[in-house]
């Protein structure tokens, strides 16, 4: 037998002591662990406005109702004490006492009554008690101390006597972690949330400015990393509680191989500046290096403008423009490190490339009329012969045509500039962009030509693959070979680049090919590149 798609399970509970409401939050994220799409009602500061119906849908959703017996539980669904603004388990227990008096065999399978560890069979509500099954006793959060439960919501069927024979693994379960951050006077405040139930908040003073990543690369590598570590553990601290880096630890441990993890930072203003690919697990395992964990920052208060993925092949416009001032030779090295890049690409002949030279607005609006592009790369853009190139510009030059990626490469397109304005790569999704990959600080020319590389490769290859899960492939493989090369050679270690690396989004994070539709090839011929081959540049910075 083949693996089963996760069954829905809602935990019906009522807010009780700590250690109480701890114990439910241990099995959540223990059946999360193992691929049940377990959901729980554990809302924000905002509470919920309509009981009735927001109960209703979650257990008419649901394939399985666990709910978990306590003294709390018992005497809200028995009306025993007054009602307030924690009526769900109130709520819960009428729809569930209806579900009973229809006299649906399938009812008793559906619901659940659950003790943990600690609880007795008389604190399950009496219309359960009389009309379900025996209770699911938890001796703790271990397959064995949840075995019986386990198999009753792995059995063949949902609904299903589990009694029928035997269980089937389940496939590997997504899980979204969302992280909203804020920033206001000098404070930092973290709502953490997992699967639409809350997962901790947590408040704290900022504990540095946006410019700290650069200002630790400047330092030495080995300086370098004892400072980043540094900034992560203090970051982490600062958003989220021990018990919610513990949970999300456990949820990152215990999953089985192949889950995946989005973690999505939610910011906007100052907050969007902090690195938060710099934070750490207990134990000091950095989150953005797990496998399964992919990073990116939705923008909020901006235009969600989901550009779907398009046909293949993976089509990539490379613009650059003429250098300026006394930069020519960065650029130029900066530029072959972008050249490089794409050139492997057109070797393996799973993309195609077009070099734009000279690029500013109308050009670039130009070529994009002509053919769709998945990619818009732009080497460090700044001025070409159209004039000074400004975010702002270029969204409104793009209105029509507008790809569902930009990359910037060459400088740090992610932070703000000094006077405390939006970063360029920020300015870009305030207009209208989809996502954005960027910069947060200054990078070596080879980890920018292998991260790109590696991030093209990896979408032209797999037609699922999402930005955001290219860059963990590319940043985990860069981050792989650093640590073995630091052994191989500790005295003379490669600089700590993991954290620079950053992905900016207004929406979801969609595949950029549709595999659906036939191919569309590039219009017109598009002539080799060879490796190393010099181009011109654009500069260092929006003007």
């Amino acid at each position: 037998m083949g693996e089963i798609s996760a069954p829905r399970v809602f935990i019906s509970y009522a807010p009780d002591s700590t250690e109480h409401e701890e114990s439910v939050r241990n099995l959540w994220i223990f059946l999360r662990c193992h691929g049940i799409d377990a959901r729980i009602d554990l809302p924000g500061a905002d509470g919920r406005q309509d009981w009735p119906t927001w109960t209703r849908d979650r257990l008419n959703d649901a394939d399985f109702v666990l709910v978990i017996a306590s003294d709390s539980y018992k005497r809200r669904a028995e009306h025993l004490v007054e009602s307030g603004a924690d009526d769900g388990p109130r709520w819960a227990a009428h729809h569930i006492r209806d579900a009973f008096r229809q006299n649906d065999k399938s009812t008793p399978l559906k619901y659940l009554p659950v003790l943990l560890p600690g609880h007795s069979a008389d604190e399950i509500p009496e219309f359960l008690s009389t009309a379900s099954s025996t209770p699911y006793e938890l001796t703790d959060f271990t397959a064995r101390g949840t075995e019986k439960l386990m198999r009753t919501l792995t059995a063949p069927s949902p609904r299903s006597d589990p009694s029928a024979g035997g269980t089937r693994p389940l496939a590997p379960l997504g899980h979204e972690l969302v992280l909203a951050v804020t920033v206001e006077d000098g404070r930092v405040t973290c709502e953490a949330t997992l699967a639409g139930a809350v997962l901790g908040h947590h408040g704290a003073d900022l504990p540095f400015g946006a410019d700290a990543l650069a200002r630790a690369m400047d330092a030495p590598p080995r300086v370098a990393e004892e400072r980043l570590i540094d900034a992560g553990r203090a970051l982490t601290a600062a958003l989220l509680t021990e018990d919610t880096t513990r949970h999300i630890a456990k949820l990152l441990h215990d999953s089985r191989f192949g889950t995946v993890v989005d973690v999505v930072l939610d910011v906007d203003g100052p907050a969007s500046a902090l690195p938060y690919e710099l934070l750490r697990l207990p134990g000091g395992r950095l989150l953005a290096t797990v496998p399964g964990v992919r990073v990116r920052r939705r923008v909020t208060t901006t235009p969600n403008r989901t550009v779907p993925p398009l046909p293949g092949p993976l089509k990539i416009l490379v613009a650059l423009a003429p250098p300026s001032g006394n930069d020519s030779r960065d650029t130029e090295a900066r530029t072959r490190a972008v050249l490089d890049a794409v050139a492997d690409l057109r070797g393996t002949g799973a993309g195609e490339v077009r070099i734009l030279r000279d690029a500013g607005p109308r050009a670039i609006a130009a070529a994009l009329r002509a053919d769709r592009y998945h990619v818009l790369h732009l080497s460090a853009p700044g001025k070409s012969s159209e004039g000074p190139l400004r975010a702002e510009h270029l969204m409104t030059a793009l209105d029509h045509g507008l790809p569902p990626l930009i990359v910037i490469s060459g400088y740090a397109a992610a932070v703000p500039s000094e006077q405390g304005g939006d970063a360029p790569a920020v300015t870009l999704i305030r207009h209208g962009a989809d996502r954005v990959l960027a910069m947060q600080a200054p990078v070596t020319g080879r980890y920018a030509t292998v991260l790109t590389t590696r991030f093209y490769t990896a979408l032209a290859a797999g037609a699922a693959l999402t930005p955001a899960a290219a860059l963990a492939d590319a940043r985990n493989h860069l981050e792989q070979e650093r640590m073995h090369l630091t052994r191989a050679d500790p005295d003379n270690p490669p600089p700590p680049e993991y954290a620079v690396a950053t992905l900016l989004s207004s929406g979801p994070d969609l595949p950029l090919i549709d595999p659906a539709p036939p191919p569309v090839p590039a219009p017109h011929g598009l002539p080799s590149l060879k490796s190393g081959q010099t181009e011109p540049h654009i500069r260092h910075a929006f003007e």
